[in-house]
């Protein structure tokens, strides 16, 4: 039988992963907005953790903690305004960070679903754990029809009675023209360093060979210091 991706019924959940639901609509997002230079400087764990408590504590930041001059975190307000940050592709790599585990899957969980919902027509998107990415980049996508996300996508309920070939070679187009989004929950997760380290280099290496790919990655603002060469370049 052949499938047309839109035809396919979204969202796209890989075999065995249920959408959590219901999502958390209150839950408090906030973005930074700070030059590159001074972005990590930012993300230092105790820093962030101080910015994150005065803020819901409505208190005064001490002067050791505070942000670099140009940089501030800026609140998403409403449902609405939520709904759209997190739908909105123009943005192609995100990280969505809180020190401890609270509400970082359910996060990316909503950022999936809402992707592959008609809010987003014709937009794929495939979710994973951190610890189940590939250890080389071509292993993504290079390696034909047996490729991780070629794989991945066919195993999907959604597509697993359609014509395999035809149904790639859209999913391919996809990713070239920047209608596929990649989410990587659980940064910090995976087993060992080196674990991490390849599996970042490897994420890193495939994003450049399709910067059209849109990414968001979940983890401790520390795991993404620790590993921002492997992830970032």
């Amino acid at each position: 039988m052949a499938v047309s991706l839109d035809q396919v019924s979204l969202p796209i959940f890989p075999a065995g992963v249920a959408c959590k639901g219901p999502f958390i609509a209150d839950q408090a997002l906030r973005w930074l907005d700070a030059p590159p230079e001074k972005r990590f400087d930012c993300l230092h764990p105790t820093r962030f953790r101080a910015i994150r408590q005065a803020k819901e504590q409505e208190k005064e930041l001490d002067s050791q903690h505070q942000l670099p001059d140009g940089c501030s975190w800026v609140d998403v307000p409403g449902r609405d305004a939520r709904q759209e940050f997190l739908v909105d592709t123009s943005r192609p790599r995100v990280c969505v960070l809180i020190e401890a585990g609270i509400g970082k899957s359910t996060a990316m969980q909503q950022i999936q679903y809402l992707r592959s919902s008609d809010l987003a027509p014709g937009h794929v998107v495939l979710g994973f754990p951190f610890s189940a990415l590939p250890d080389s980049a071509s292993e993504y996508l290079d390696s034909g029809n047996h490729s991780f996300l070629a794989q991945q996508f066919c195993d999907t309920p959604e597509t697993k009675s359609a014509d395999i070939a035809p149904l790639i070679e859209t999913f391919r187009r996809k990713i070239r023209g920047g209608q596929f989004t990649l989410i990587v929950d659980a940064l910090d997760q995976t087993k060992t360093v080196d674990d991490i380290s390849g599996k970042a280099r490897a994420l890193n290496g495939f994003l450049n060979r399709y910067p059209n790919v849109r990414c968001v990655v979940s983890g401790r603002p520390t795991s993404v210091l620790d590993f921002r060469r492997e992830l970032f370049g």
